[in-house]
């Protein structure tokens, strides 16, 4: 059924199913672990089932025979419990260029979480200009000269610009926060960023011209020092202006853009749109697909709360609670029932607790139960 097995989920996931393929497709699920691990990976990608419906008129066949000239067939002896992962891949690799995906799912489940479950904490990758990376843990009392006129350290977690002399050549860095980290940096004009899990910084080494200006991936909360100097934040198509203003700014919502402002003012633009002006306490909320900003009052503490060290949610949904805690503990959720990612939760969680503890909160006030497996999280 290798085939067909493939062209089973081609239906699926352009929601051609009938009645009696559900069904086929559901006994494949319920044979064993990995199958259903392997689906609800591609499943709980709403990225992956747009290009997949674009991708929809790709040959298979020829996809399996290309897949086997490049790699080789899978070999019998150990391999054979795994062959289903080759032919399922070998038609969604070419599709969607993610062969290092293959790869990781050539392991069982166990031996892909054999690691626990933890906190976060300080870890980052500062990128040097010529290319150097620089592992800030392991670099702790770092101190040295760059080449444009500016000393740099790196203590405490904290990394430190300090511009000595008249700015030279301007040179890039680039601050990277992986899954699992946060990190805090002050740039050359006295500005104070945190960089939450899974985000990056690029940034001059000190700032020349007219303006200041960053570009940011991911979510930082922003203390921006108080200049004639306007200051920059570019986060792909959307630019936010500030002279002197604390604010946060977090791109890991599904096809959102959120910015909330603690004090100061922001004007946030989109390229041919007016500028949108916003007041301490406002959130604006730029839709990345139809190009618009909405703006509303809010209570900025549960967007800032992650630099408090506490979570705080006010009614929102399981998934996106789920989304927030992977990316903090770096885990892998799956969800049994799709139903149970609009379950809805209020309520406060320290951010460096036991995963334990946060779940176990989880399970008394939604009624759902968490399997762990290694670094995988099951939602039953």
């Amino acid at each position: 059924m290798k085939a067909g097995l493939i062209q089973l989920l081609r239906e699926y996931f352009l929601g051609t199913l009938s009645e009696e393929r559900k069904k086929a497709l559901q006994a494949w699920l319920d044979e064993k672990e990995e199958n259903r691990l392997f689906f609800e990976r591609f499943n709980s990608s709403r990225t992956f089932r747009q290009r997949y419906a674009r991708w929809s008129s790709i040959n298979t066949k020829a996809a399996i025979r290309v897949f086997d000239q490049r790699t080789g067939k899978y070999k019998q002896a150990g391999l054979k419990r795994l062959q289903w992962v080759g032919v399922v891949a070998a038609s969604l690799i070419l599709a969607l260029g993610m062969s290092f995906f293959l790869l990781r799912l050539r392991e069982s489940p166990v031996e892909m979480a054999a690691n626990d479950i933890v906190p976060g904490s300080a870890k980052a990758v500062l990128v040097l200009p010529g290319g150097e990376k620089v592992d800030l843990v392991a670099r702790d009392s770092l101190d040295m000269h760059l080449g444009s006129g500016v000393r740099l350290t790196n203590h405490q977690s904290r990394l430190v610009y300090d511009a000595e002399e008249k700015a030279g050549e301007i040179q890039y860095n680039e601050l990277r926060v992986p899954r699992g980290g946060e990190y805090d940096i002050e740039l050359a004009d006295g500005t104070k960023i945190s960089l939450n899990s899974s985000s990056s910084l690029i940034y001059p080494e000190m700032f020349a011209g007219d303006e200041r200006v960053v570009s940011l991936s991911g979510e930082a909360y922003f203390e921006v020092a108080k200049s004639e100097k306007p200051f920059w934040v570019k986060v792909g198509n959307l630019a936010l202006k500030v002279y002197g203003t604390s604010f946060n700014i977090n791109t890991h919502v599904d096809g959102k853009i959120r910015t909330v402002l603690v004090e100061g003012k922001v004007g946030i633009s989109v390229a041919g749109q007016k500028e949108c002006i916003l007041m301490p306490s406002q959130l604006a909320e730029f839709d990345v697909d139809k190009g618009t900003i909405e703006v509303r009052d809010v209570d900025v503490f549960p967007y800032i709360a992650w630099t408090r060290g506490e979570f705080v949610f006010e009614g929102e949904r399981l998934e996106t609670i789920m989304e927030t805690l992977s990316l903090w503990y770096d885990m892998e959720v799956f969800y049994a029932n799709e139903r149970m990612k609009d379950l809805h939760f209020t309520g406060i969680v320290k951010r460096y607790e036991d995963v334990g503890v946060i779940l176990n909160v989880l399970e008394k006030t939604v009624s759902v139960h968490f399997d762990r497996k290694g670094k995988v999280l099951i939602i039953n």
